[in-house]
Parts: C-alpha cells; sequence; structure tokens
C-alpha cells in the first residue's frame, strides 16, 4: 500500500467534519449543497478506508464482525440522524435548541 490507511481515514474524517460544520452554518443554497456534495464524498473514501483499515489489521477470526460492525453503525447513525432531524424540524415547531434540551432532560432527568 502507498499511504497509511489511518492517516488517509483521519483526513476523511475531518473532511466529513469541517463539511458538517459548515453545512449547519451556511444558509445559502448552493454553498449548502456542495457541503452535502462533500459530505457524501468524504463518507464514501471514509467507507473505503476503514475497510482496508479493518482487512490489514484485525485479526482473521473478527474480520468479518468489525466489518459488520462498520456496516451496522452507519445504518444506526444515518436513522438516527434522520430521527433527531424530524424531531426538530421548524415544521412541528421545536428548534434544535429546545429539542436538544427536551431530549437531554428526557434522557437524564
Amino acid at each position: 500500500m502507498r499511504h497509511n490507511a489511518k492517516v488517509l481515514l483521519f483526513f476523511g474524517i475531518l473532511a466529513k467534519a469541517l463539511c458538517c460544520l459548515g453545512f449547519g452554518v451556511l444558509s445559502s443554497k448552493t454553498p449548502m449543497l456542495m457541503s452535502k456534495l462533500g459530505m457524501g464524498v468524504s463518507e464514501a473514501l471514509i467507507g473505503v478506508w476503514a475497510t482496508v483499515w479493518v482487512q490489514g489489521h484485525a485479526p482473521n477470526d473478527s474480520k468479518s464482525q468489525w466489518l459488520g460492525l462498520a456496516s451496522m453503525s452507519a445504518g444506526f447513525g444515518n436513522g438516527g440522524g434522520a430521527f433527531i432531524a424530524g424531531l426538530c424540524s421548524r415544521r412541528s415547531g421545536m428548534h434544535l435548541h429546545s429539542c436538544s434540551n427536551q431530549l437531554s432532560s428526557s434522557s437524564f432527568g
């Protein structure tokens, strides 16, 4: 391998985080769409590099388990994000701040 998968994975996660930050801060349509495109591209690269890293470092008897967990975490992350976004939508009259307060008070209170 020409490049270290762990370093590439780090930069992929950093790019994903920066694109998410940009999407959350921007209010114009075109930059938001470009940020969303960046999120998708960086997420695809993370999927590839994480798979390469697991293949290279996981014990032989648990490689399939780690690859399955990575796939499940992506599904849970997407489902959880859609659930929270649905709860916090403006159409339902809730803003993100009040929604996060309500979720934290119901979870920990």
